[in-house]
């Protein structure tokens, strides 16, 4: 168990003891979770309830422990959930233990919480405190303004606040289709039905319109966008995004194969750019913008094997 664990290290137990560092004696990690204690404290919102766990269990990815996953271990033991413990995009993957299942998406940083996420091939998400925090609380200072260059570094940065941007809209409209197969509403404290549809719909109008392509460019994450604009039968704005994307995922492409770059990274990700939106267009019946996407990817991949 964690605890059992760090409180053995402070001690400077001499079974973990080994050449060079301490031993970690087992891959897999455990923490016992007070559960009344947390529904005292009330950060557990009334979808991840039935999900609250007596022990949290998780794996390390790597052979060890650095000192950054020894200090957020003993945060979780000594802190008692009394504070909340954050994570942004970067750092839960980058940690050597694999904490997502237990990472829930707040906004533009994710929370761990002792609720375990019931569909792990999807994002998790707190569709609730995500939308106030993301369309209401947090700032877009400057990223609508064309006047402005953005390094790569930070263009990273709006590809984060984007994906972001995009798992509340899919979580959103994925809630909505629960609810409504269940015959259920969702009032506010007001006593107002939410609409999640509409909150996917104002979500993804609020990120093209505070991250637009004219200030800081597209990239592959629009992707998601256009295949989510297509849910809610946003059919011209699917369309329009996917064009620029297509245009200049071309134009890249073209330029890297006409240099001999070779299969660079630039490369895949507008190869990706193009295979994507080829499916996306096959699966919402564009079959004729799929099958020009489709040869545009298969010509490419003739003129890369050309050029070897």
């Amino acid at each position: 168990m964690q605890k059992q664990y760090i409180d053995a290290l402070s001690k400077n137990f001499e079974g973990l003891k080994g050449d060079g560092g301490n031993i970690v004696p087992s891959r897999n990690f455990g923490l016992t979770v007070d559960t009344a204690h947390i529904e005292e404290l009330g950060f557990i919102s009334k979808e991840q309830k039935p999900y609250l766990t007596p022990m949290m269990v998780w794996r390390l990815t790597k052979g060890g422990l650095e000192k950054k996953d020894l200090a957020i271990l003993d945060v979780m033991v000594s802190n008692n959930w009394d504070r909340p413990i954050y994570f942004n995009p970067t750092s839960l993957s980058q940690i050597n233990m694999d904490l997502s299942q237990y990472a829930i998406q707040e906004g533009m940083t994710s929370r761990l919480i002792p609720a375990k996420n019931p569909y792990p091939e999807k994002d998790y998400v707190n569709t609730e405190v995500a939308y106030e925090n993301m369309l209401h609380k947090f700032g877009y200072r400057g990223l609508d303004n064309p006047k402005v260059y953005y390094n790569e570094d930070y263009r990273g940065f709006v590809q984060n606040h984007r994906s972001a941007l995009n798992s509340l809209a899919q979580a959103l409209i994925e809630e909505s289709e629960a609810e409504s197969a269940r015959s259920i509403e969702v009032i506010t404290k007001e006593g107002q039905v939410v609409d999640k549809k509409a909150r996917a719909k104002e979500t993804l109008d609020f990120s093209v319109a505070k991250m637009p392509d004219k200030a800081v460019p597209y990239d592959l994450t629009m992707t998601t966008t256009v295949e989510l604009y297509f849910r809610l039968g946003e059919r011209d704005k699917a369309l329009g995004i996917a064009k620029i994307l297509v245009d200049r995922a071309e134009e890249m492409i073209n330029y890297l194969i006409g240099k001999n770059s070779g299969v660079t990274l630039e490369l895949r990700k507008n190869m990706f750019i193009i295979g994507d939106l080829q499916r996306i267009m096959l699966e919402n019946g564009e079959q004729e913008l799929a099958d020009q996407y489709e040869q545009m990817y298969q010509k490419h991949i003739t003129d890369l094997g050309q050029g070897q």
